[in-house]
């Protein structure tokens, strides 16, 4: 708000992140339909993974953008990653590139750019997965999860600046324009 001169829109449905966000002074809204005048941005981050019918949210979205909006996403990538935690957040799916790309350019969208995340992130949860096999764990630990997120996660987003995020991630970047 401060650096750009802006102030954002919130979209949030979770009664306790309502209240999170009303108490840092951003205007929040339950349902993106109740957006009267189109925005330059939507930026959702690991939330159309948790919709049923993800291509007409994008639809809505597009509508609600001005001409030459853009549309930010951050996806969870590679259905091979799939675990009990994702059912037990509330997934309906994880993304590939390609359909993802496809569900975009089907709503209208022109991809920017498109690419993974997080490339240590992949390797970490399919090893993680094989564990959970054998060990019949379904979720990490919390020492395990700020242990990644301290020492393995700034060393995957330097892995991804340099590269790596073209090769695979645990999750996918995707900015699309109207």
């Amino acid at each position: 708000r401060k650096k750009f001169h802006i102030s954002p829109i919130c979209i949030e449905i979770d009664d306790v992140n309502i209240e999170y966000i009303r108490k840092r002074k951003f205007k929040v809204l339950k349902d993106i339909q109740k957006i009267i005048e189109p925005v330059d941005l939507v930026f959702s981050s690991n939330v159309l993974e948790h919709i049923k019918d993800d291509y007409e949210v994008l639809k809505v979205i597009k509508k609600k953008l001005k001409n030459n909006g853009m549309l930010f996403l951050y996806l969870p990538a590679n259905m091979i990653l799939w675990t009990k935690l994702d059912e037990m957040v509330g997934h309906y799916r994880r993304y590939e590139i390609k359909k993802i790309k496809s569900l975009c350019k089907k709503a209208g969208f022109n991809i920017v750019k498109i690419h993974y995340a997080d490339f240590l992130g992949f390797f970490t949860t399919l090893i993680w997965k094989i564990f959970n096999i054998f060990m019949k764990k379904s979720l990490p630990s919390k020492s395990s999860l700020i242990f990644y997120d301290k020492y393995i996660f700034p060393l995957s987003r330097l892995m991804d600046k340099v590269g790596f995020r073209f090769l695979v991630g645990k999750n996918i970047i995707v900015v699309a324009k109207k």
